[in-house]
C-alpha cells in the first residue's frame, strides 16, 4: 500500500469513530454526563436543559429505560407492563394536566443518587400545575421513587373521588411503592396519598416543604413512615381515617413534627403503639375503636406525653376511645393525654365517653394519664369484671371523671388527682339492678367521695379503707348478703357513709343492711353513719334503720362497731333481730334519731 492511501485510510477511520461519539452524545443525554448540577427542590426545573425530549405514549410501550436526561411530558401517558426507568440527574417537566399512571405490571424505577436527583415538574413553577404520578393496581414490587424531586402537581383528581388529586396517588390494595431520600414541594391537594391499606408502601427520610398538604394516608400505612420532615405546608397535620379504616397490622405510630389528623372513626384490630409525644387529632364524631384482636399501646414519658385530642377544642369535640371487649393485657393509657372527648355515644347514651370499655372482657391499664375536658364521663366501664387499673392520673375539667360498676371500684389506685369536675365524685351503678360486689376487694379513699346511684350488694369480702366517703342517692343502701363488709378507718381520716348532695335530714338514704353475714370480718371502725333509714328493708317496722341485721335461723348476722357516730335516721339508728348481733360495741355515739337509737335486743351490748 503507498504511502498516500495509508494516509487517507486512517483520515477515514478518524472521521467515522469521531461520527459515532457523537451520535452516542446525543443519544445518552442532552448535557454532558459530568453535568452534576442540583436544581433547587422548591423550584426544581433544571436550567442546564435547554432543549427537551418529548415523550409520548408509544415511548412508554413496554417499560423503556431513558438514556437521555431532559424531557416533557404534554399529556396523560399509561406504563401497563414493564418498568419505566429513569437514570440518575434525568429531569422531566409535565404541561399542564399531564401526568404518568402505572397500572396493571407496570411501574417506575426513578432511583437517582444525592448529588444527582431525579425531577418531575411543571412547565410552569406553581402548585397544582400537572396531574402527577398515578399508581392504579400497580402491581409490580419494583416501583421506586428514590433521590426524587417532585413539584407542583396535584392539578385535578385521577377519578371521580376528589381524593385522588395529589402529586403521587396510590390507589388499590394491589399496588407496591417505596419512596426515600426524596422531596415532595409545592403540590396542590395532597403531595402523597396512600388511599388503600394494605398496598405494599414504605416511606422514609423524605422532606414535605410547602404543599397544600404534605400526607394523606390510610391508617394502616402510618406505621411504614420513617424519617420525616416538614416545613410550611398550609394543612400542617398527617390526615388519616378519611374513611372509616381498620389497623390490621402490628405497627408503631411515630412522632413527627405534625399531629395526626383523623376524619372518621379507626378501628384496631392488630397491636397498635404509639410512640411518645405522638399527638393525634380526631374530628367531629371520630374516635378510635379497639376490637376483639387489637391492643392499643399508647406509652409516654414524663416529657413526651401521648395526646389524643379534638381538632376542635372544646369538650365533645371527638368521639373517644372504645375499648370494644378488647381482652390484650397489653391496652395501655401511660403518661398520655385525653382531651375534649365524649362527643357521641358508642352504642347507647350512656356510652358516651372520653374512655369507654363495654363489658367485662376488657383489660386496661392506666397511668399517669390525665383526662381533661372531656363530656360526659372521663372514665366509664359498664362490665362488672373488666380487668382495668387506674393510678397516678388527673381528672380535671371534665362533666363526670369516672363512672364504674361497684366490682369494678377495687381496682381504682393511688396517687389519682380529681379538680374542677362538673361532678366531683365516683359514679358507681351502671343499670338500675343492684351493683353487686362479688370479689374480694380494697375500695381506697380518693379525693372525691364514691357515689351510688344503685343499691350496693356485697357478695364477696370488701374492704373499706380509712378516708373512703360513701354517697347514696335517696332510697339507696349498702347491703351486705352473705359476704362481708371491713370498714376499718383506723390510725386514719374516718369513712363516712352518708347521703348524696350533702343532704342532713333524716331518712336522706336507706342505710347498711346484714343479712346471712355471721363474718368475723364485719367491722366498722372510725366511721359516720348519718342521716340514712329512708326506707324498710323489709315489711317489718324495725327493718328501717342506719344500721339494721336481719335476724331468724339462717338469716342471722354479726358486726363489730368501734368509734362510730350514728345519727339522723329516719326511724332508727341500729336494729338488730332476734338471732343476730352486734358485739363488741365500743364508744358507738347516737343521736338525732327519729325514733329510737337502739331497737333488739341483739344490741344490747350498745346500750
Amino acid at each position: 500500500m503507498s504511502v498516500e492511501r495509508l494516509k487517507i485510510s486512517l483520515l477515514f477511520v478518524g472521521l467515522f469513530c469521531a461520527f459515532l461519539s457523537a451520535c452516542e452524545s446525543a443519544t445518552d443525554a442532552d448535557t454532558p454526563e459530568n453535568n452534576t448540577a442540583r436544581p433547587d427542590a422548591t423550584n426544581p426545573i433544571d436550567s442546564s436543559c435547554p432543549e427537551r425530549v418529548l415523550l409520548t405514549q408509544e415511548d412508554l410501550n413496554g417499560g423503556p429505560s431513558l438514556r437521555r436526561k431532559c424531557y416533557r411530558v404534554e399529556q396523560r401517558l399509561t406504563v401497563t407492563r414493564g418498568l419505566f426507568k429513569l437514570k440518575p440527574g434525568t429531569s422531566i417537566v409535565f404541561s399542564a394536566d399531564a401526568g404518568l399512571r402505572f397500572s396493571h405490571t407496570g411501574g417506575i424505577a426513578a432511583v437517582g443518587t444525592a448529588d444527582e436527583k431525579i425531577t418531575f415538574s411543571g412547565t410552569a413553577q406553581a402548585r397544582g400545575h400537572w396531574r402527577g404520578l398515578y399508581f392504579d393496581a400497580s402491581n409490580t414490587t419494583q416501583s421506586k421513587l428514590a433521590h426524587v424531586v417532585l413539584a407542583h402537581a396535584g392539578s385535578a383528581p385521577w377519578h371521580t373521588g376528589r381524593r385522588s388529586q395529589a402529586g403521587v396517588y396510590l390507589q388499590s390494595n394491589a399496588s407496591s411503592l417505596s419512596i426515600s431520600n426524596s422531596t415532595f414541594a409545592k403540590n396542590a391537594r395532597a403531595a402523597l396519598f396512600a388511599e388503600s391499606g394494605d398496598a405494599l408502601f414504605s416511606l422514609d427520610n423524605t422532606a414535605f416543604i410547602d404543599n397544600e398538604s404534605p400526607l394523606w394516608l390510610h391508617a394502616n400505612q402510618i406505621g411504614r413512615l420513617a424519617s420525616l420532615s416538614f416545613s410550611e405546608n398550609d394543612n400542617a397535620y398527617i390526615l388519616t381515617g378519611i374513611t372509616p379504616q381498620e389497623v390490621t397490622t402490628d405497627q408503631i405510630w411515630k412522632a413527627f413534627e405534625l399531629p395526626y389528623r383523623a376524619e372518621h372513626t379507626l378501628s384496631i384490630q392488630a397491636k397498635l403503639n404509639i410512640d411518645p409525644g405522638v399527638t393525634i387529632e380526631f374530628k367531629k364524631d371520630a374516635g378510635v375503636e379497639v376490637g376483639r384482636d387489637g391492643a392499643l399501646i399508647a406509652q409516654g414519658t414524663g416529657n413526651k406525653r401521648v395526646s389524643l385530642s379534638g381538632v376542635d377544642k372544646a369538650r365533645g369535640a371527638w368521639k373517644g376511645i372504645y375499648f370494644n371487649r378488647s381482652a390484650s393485657s397489653e391496652n395501655r393509657l401511660a403518661f398520655a393525654r385525653v382531651e375534649y372527648a365524649g362527643g357521641a355515644p358508642w352504642r347507647w347514651d350512656a356510652s358516651t365517653a372520653g374512655v369507654y370499655l363495654r363489658g367485662s372482657e376488657n383489660q386496661l391499664t392506666i397511668r399517669d394519664t390525665i383526662f381533661r375536658e372531656n363530656a360526659a364521663a372521663a372514665l366509664f366501664a359498664d362490665g362488672a369484671s373488666v380487668a382495668l387499673s387506674v393510678e397516678s392520673s388527673t381528672f380535671e375539667n371534665n362533666a363526670l371523671p369516672i363512672w364504674l360498676k361497684p366490682n369494678a371500684v377495687g381496682q381504682l389506685g393511688e396517687g389519682n388527682r380529681f379538680a374542677d369536675n362538673d361532678a366531683a365524685y365516683i359514679l358507681l351503678g351502671v343499670d338500675g339492678s343492684a351493683g353487686e360486689v362479688s370479689t374480694s376487694q380494697t375500695w381506697l379513699g380518693q379525693p372525691v367521695p364514691y357515689r351510688a346511684r344503685q343499691p350496693i350488694e356485697v357478695t364477696g369480702d370488701l374492704r373499706i379503707s380509712p378516708g373512703t366517703t360513701l354517697t347514696f342517692e335517696q332510697d339507696l343502701g349498702l347491703t351486705v348478703d352473705g359476704g362481708s363488709l371491713r370498714a376499718d378507718g383506723s390510725g386514719g381520716r374516718r369513712i363516712k357513709f352518708i347521703a348524696a348532695d350533702d343532704k342532713t335530714s333524716p331518712g336522706s338514704w336507706a342505710g347498711i343492711f346484714f343479712i346471712r353475714s355471721k363474718s368475723d370480718k364485719n367491722i366498722i371502725a372510725n366511721a359516720d353513719i348519718l342521716y340514712g333509714g329512708g326506707r324498710k328493708w323489709h315489711g317489718g317496722a324495725s327493718s328501717q334503720a342506719n344500721i339494721f341485721l336481719r335476724g331468724g335461723g339462717s338469716v342471722d348476722s354479726s358486726l363489730a362497731l368501734s368509734n362510730v357516730k350514728i345519727a339522723g335516721s329516719a326511724k332508727y339508728g341500729i336494729s338488730v333481730e332476734d338471732g343476730s348481733t352486734i358485739a363488741p360495741c365500743e364508744n358507738v355515739r347516737l343521736s338525732n334519731n327519729t325514733h329510737e337509737d337502739i331497737s333488739g335486743d341483739g344490741a344490747s351490748a350498745c346500750r
